[in-house]
């Protein structure tokens, strides 16, 4: 094996023979007639927060606490709307 300043180096990987065999179409399963190849995933949708009192979607996090061992996380926002200025905590699950 060879070294490069006391590291080992990787050596590559060949490819079987038989390489055109992996990638073919016939390596895949049969299906039948007209079922979908893949399955129709759920759609989750998030929305942005918003100012409770102007439902302003321009905020300023001036505090935060990452991880609250749950793997939640909690803000202490502003919002930045003109003349607002509402504080508020932002609590993300």
């Amino acid at each position: 094996m060879k070294t490069h300043r006391n590291k080992p180096m990787l050596t590559p990987i060949e490819a079987p023979d038989d390489a055109t065999a992996l990638t073919s179409s016939s390596a895949l399963p049969a299906l039948p007639a007209g079922a979908p190849r893949h399955q129709r995933l759920a759609t989750v949708v998030v929305e942005r927060p918003r100012c409770p009192s102007c439902n302003g979607v321009r905020l300023q996090k001036y505090r935060s606490i990452a991880d609250q061992g749950d793997g939640s996380a909690l803000a202490w926002v502003r919002c930045l709307a003109d003349g607002c200025g509402c504080r508020f905590k932002l609590l993300m699950e």
